[in-house]
């Protein structure tokens, strides 16, 4: 269990080692890159995370890998298959660890395709060369795996969200569609939902429901939630909480200035080639997880899912 727990710290710390490199790609100085760093690190919510098992850390080395390789990609001047293969590598992984992904990644990869698409007739074939053609054996060696392991997070893609399209009709099947009603059962979190859509007569979406939703269930719920932490008492037992409540109080002063430094920043970053396309790949998955949510509070009467963690990662 504790080499199991120093991997999920591992992940987080090379999501981490990513997010730097990813603000200094940006246009960050040392010291800029830093001090962001360094907000992101020292969340309740990250320490939180990388002690826990779970598929998130994960999910958060490889998300913030694909943005860096994605964005180093989009500002190149050429094509480069080297960069191509990492991003393909580390989206399909992602995209198999965690569906929520599927939200993040077209846009990046469309943005890819449109940006690169006017070099490949002159510069595919050179850059195919360039990389496959190396005198040096280890450095031939490495680029073939790369290679190889692009190709296999791509049959993985394939194989997980291509089958379930072709079998049930959609990419992400309910449990029920799958399993019987009693194996779906066995899982608390799906028996919960069961149990308020029984209970709950469903609510057609709509505009004026989705912003009272946003207004006084999700972002509150998604603030609220950014200080869960787990804690271990005297007694050794285990449990989770929302931290002190200086946690809070800090969060709530601090809100204003963040959403302040996030207009200051998307206004900076605009001039930044490729910022637009990460702006807008997290601007589409933060709408999609919202709609996600509000189509289950609709249904169920209840806010389910809403995490601050699912913003973080």
């Amino acid at each position: 269990l504790v080499a199991l727990r120093l991997v999920s710290v591992l992940a987080v710390s090379g999501a981490l080692v990513y997010a730097w490199r990813l603000f200094r790609e940006l246009g960050a100085g040392p010291v800029t890159a830093n001090i962001a760093l360094t907000v992101v690190a020292m969340m309740p919510l990250t320490v939180f995370l990388a002690g826990a098992l779970n598929y998130d850390n994960l999910l958060a080395l490889l998300a913030t890998a694909f943005l860096y390789y994605g964005l180093k990609l989009y500002k190149a001047d050429r094509v480069d298959v080297g960069l191509w293969l990492k991003v393909i590598l580390v989206g399909g992984l992602a995209a198999v660890t965690k569906y929520t992904f599927l939200a993040l990644a077209p846009v990046v990869v469309g943005g890819l395709i449109v940006r690169q698409a006017p070099m490949l007739p002159s510069g595919l074939r050179s850059s195919v060369r360039e990389f496959f053609m190396v005198r040096r054996r280890g450095v031939a060696v490495a680029r073939a795996l790369l290679a190889l392991g692009a190709v296999l997070a791509c049959g993985l893609v394939v194989e997980r969200y291509g089958l379930n399209l072709l079998r049930y009709g959609t990419p992400i099947p309910s449990c029920r569609a799958v399993h019987p009603a009693d194996i779906c059962a066995l899982d608390p979190v799906l028996a919960r939902n069961y149990g308020l859509a029984l209970a709950h007569v469903p609510v057609p979406p709509s505009l004026s429901g989705a912003v009272t939703y946003l207004t006084y269930q999700w972002i509150p719920l998604m603030l609220k939630l950014l200080t869960y932490i787990g804690i271990v008492g005297v007694d050794s037992a285990r449990s989770t909480s929302y931290g002190p409540p200086v946690f809070g109080a800090l969060l709530a002063w601090s809100v204003p200035v963040v959403l302040g430094l996030v207009a200051l920043a998307t206004t900076v970053l605009r001039r930044v080639r490729g910022a637009r396309l990460l702006l807008a790949a997290a601007g589409v998955y933060t709408l999609v997880l919202f709609l996600w949510n509000y189509s289950d509070y609709a249904k169920l009467g209840q806010p389910v899912g809403v995490q601050g963690r699912y913003v973080l990662v």
